[in-house]
């Protein structure tokens, strides 16, 4: 019994391991070129389509939020809205963001209901390249997410982006219908 909860202990150790990858993601404002991140869903009914696009401008992160329903392929109602973020706001989305555990594989969302398509998707442009995280799943959170970085996929088992996303909410605009 005593062996196997150490084999367990180690094995998880392992893991985690396995999982951290310091550097693969931008951790500082200051590495970030342009920030994209993206919102929609898809399924039964009026569809709904987020987007918002940042910047460094001035020491703060400057840019617009898009908003639209489509239904049928026709846009019902669009607006757009200016942005701006403190980069204190910024750097607090990149640590949480920072602690998502990077497991190197393939992307699965386990799309489990039909009518029900979330699809969400962060874009850090920096000089050392572009980092896409995006999930499709209908899980909690968001989870299972997916990182490609350098040329690399991996997966995320754990709702951090989401949580990421959570600290920049209070300071992204929102049209007046939601």
């Amino acid at each position: 019994m005593v062996v196997s909860a150490m084999v367990l202990a180690i094995m998880l150790l392992y893991v985690a391991f396995l999982s951290f990858r310091p550097g693969l993601l931008p951790t500082q404002p200051g590495e970030l070129r342009r920030v994209y991140i993206v919102n929609d869903w898809w399924g039964w009914g009026p569809n709904r389509q987020i987007r918002f696009t940042l910047a460094p401008e001035g020491g703060d992160f400057a840019g617009e939020a898009f908003f639209a329903e489509v239904r049928d392929a026709t846009v019902i109602w669009s607006s757009t809205h200016e942005l701006r973020l403190p980069a204190g706001v910024m750097e607090n989305f990149l640590f949480v963001l920072s602690q998502a555990p990077l497991v190197e594989g393939e992307y699965d969302p386990g799309i489990d209901l039909s009518g029900d398509y979330p699809s969400r998707r962060i874009e850090l442009e920096t000089a050392r390249g572009k980092v896409v995280i995006h999930s499709e799943a209908q899980g909690e959170g968001g989870a299972p997410w997916a990182a490609e970085i350098g040329g690399r996929g991996y997966v995320i088992h754990a709702d951090v982006p989401m949580r990421a996303l959570n600290v920049l909410a209070p300071h992204l605009v929102r049209p007046a219908s939601e």
